[in-house]
């Protein structure tokens, strides 16, 4: 291996830990932590540059099926259960952090409102508030008479709800006051996503996708194609959405002029979640125990990994995912076998960087 010229003198520094170093800064592996000595240095050196990796483990402590999963920060997620329960988790020891516990039913969506306030629905018909520090309710906004069964941010004030009830509600987050109460969908809705923030856009289990004015609650477009509900949905840019459904399809949609662009087929079952990777790839999971990795513009399946059936999935950084399953009541965390978009260069990298690494080293001898 090709060792970084420096000119700083490593006290002790073992020949693996800077080949290690080396391997991040060079290569763009993934990485395992291997050396717990350095493990918190290691941590400090990837946050820099923006890399955030973590081992590949499965992460158990659930006591019934994992539905939703959000990401917290670079190494610590949330989730959230058929137990009832919403626990934080440590990715890199797979430690439970804190389990929030007050639903009295399933909780089936996560949002992260702030660095500070986790949002849940369940099937409870309600949505907390959650202070993610103490582990504490803050509050229970009422007003759904069935699941709340998915959330999003739409502003610094407001948050929406779609539910089983057939309605999306706009709240305001500090008062948990409605705002405003959009009627259209026949049937549950199951998925929504923010466009912008002024228009949503919802999929249900009357089998369409609508297209909302969130100041008003008019639908612009209904989109139709897919043979039974649609599960969840993805943004891929300013106009291009994809959505997965219980017909076991993918489809891309130009959402502007409410266009089909495209179906994508390989799964077998269920399409229970997408997520986009960067600007040509998406990942979906499905029932049908399969993650599979798109290629958006030629609809190919590029790899396909097997594990348990997929509840959800999340993007962790550009090298992994996390996903959820149904059967096993546990969260696994994967590594993508892609090069980054952009990798690191030798020439790029800053001598202060490797300059702060190298004073910790030595610090700590």
């Amino acid at each position: 291996m090709n060792y970084i010229p420096y000119s700083y003198k490593f006290k002790r520094f073992k020949k693996k830990t800077l080949e290690l170093l080396c391997k991040i800064l060079l290569d763009n592996k993934t990485i395992s932590f291997k050396f717990i000595k350095y493990k918190k240095l290691f941590q400090m050196l990837l946050k820099v540059n923006n890399i955030n990796i973590v081992d590949e483990r499965l992460i158990t402590g659930h006591n019934n099926e994992v539905i939703c999963i959000i990401k917290l920060d670079h190494f610590e997620i949330a989730s959230g259960s058929k137990d009832n329960t919403i626990k934080l988790w440590n990715l890199t020891n797979g430690e439970c952090l804190k389990n929030l516990i007050g639903h009295t039913d399933d909780v089936i969506c996560l949002l992260l409102f702030n660095t500070n306030e986790i949002v849940s629905g369940s099937y409870d018909n309600t949505i907390k508030v959650w202070d993610k520090i103490n582990g504490i309710c803050i509050r229970t906004i009422n007003g759904h008479t069935r699941s709340v069964v998915c959330l999003i941010k739409l502003n610094e004030k407001e948050i929406v709800s779609g539910s089983w009830d057939k309605l999306i509600k706009i709240w305001n987050f500090q008062s948990g006051t409605c705002v405003r109460t959009i009627k259209g969908h026949s049937h549950y809705i199951y998925s929504l996503i923010k466009l912008n923030d002024k228009q949503i856009v919802s999929g249900s289990f009357d089998q369409t996708i609508k297209r909302w004015n969130t100041d008003v609650g008019v639908c612009f477009k209904t989109l139709t194609g897919h043979s039974h509900y649609v599960s969840c949905l993805i943004k891929l840019n300013k106009n291009i959405i994809a959505s997965g459904s219980d017909d076991q399809t993918i489809k891309i949609w130009d959402i502007t002029y409410g266009k089909h662009l495209s179906t994508l087929y390989g799964h077998t079952y269920h399409v229970s979640s997408l997520i986009k990777l960067n600007e040509k790839q998406i990942a979906s999971g499905s029932h049908d125990h399969m993650i599979k990795i798109w290629d958006v513009l030629s609809s190919e399946c590029l790899k396909t990994y097997t594990w348990k059936s997929v509840s959800c999935l999340i993007m962790l950084n550009e090298k992994q995912i996390v996903s959820g399953s149904w059967d096993d009541n546990s969260i696994k965390i994967w590594s993508l076998e892609f090069k980054y978009d952009k990798p690191v260069k030798k020439d790029s990298l800053k001598d202060t960087l490797l300059e702060i690494f190298c004073k910790k080293i030595i610090k700590t001898e």
